[in-house]
């Protein structure tokens, strides 16, 4: 009996830690296709500041169910470019597949292509993003937190509030 304990409790540890260790190992670091032909062609692009705290949710103003600090709309083609670089860049240089289990968003994108609209909720600090196409959840993608200065720039450059304690 002294030994069955000690063995069956590293074998369950093991299947744990197996199971959380499987999605960031099986995940892909690849923005949906749909998703990268929007963000290349869709006629608006608002780029986000949302507050990270989960304590604060829910809200009245909120992106799927996270406080938004401001917005703004990027017109320009060389902004929106940039941000679509960084981010590209971003999950193409995630080749380990590394991702963190927490959700704190400090940013999202909003889209509006071929009569859908396209939020994406990211967290450069989990390395993970969420994909929402007219509200519902869809496959999300991963990423580093490389992006996360462009996308910041944009943002003060607007004048808009960022999340405290990420400038």
């Amino acid at each position: 009996m002294n030994r069955i304990l000690p063995t069956l409790l590293a074998a369950f540890l093991m299947l744990v830690l197996g199971a959380v260790a499987l999605p960031a190992c099986a995940a892909e670091p690849k923005i949906p296709a749909s998703v990268a032909k929007a963000l290349q062609e869709s006629k608006t692009f608002e780029l986000y500041s949302l507050n990270p705290n989960v304590e604060d949710k829910p809200h009245d103003t909120n992106f799927q169910g996270w406080k938004i600090l401001g917005k703004t709309s990027i017109d320009d083609a060389k902004t929106r470019a940039s941000l679509v670089a960084a981010l590209q860049k971003g999950v193409a240089d995630n080749t380990d597949g590394i991702v963190a289990a927490c959700f704190m968003p400090r940013h999202g994108i909003r889209l509006s292509h071929t009569g859908k609209t396209i939020d994406i909720v990211i967290c450069f600090q989990c390395y993970s993003s969420k994909v929402f196409i007219d509200g519902k959840p869809t496959e999300g993608f991963i990423h580093t937190d490389s992006p996360r200065d462009t996308f910041n720039k944009v943002l003060k450059d607007a004048k808009v509030e960022l999340p405290k304690g990420i400038e």
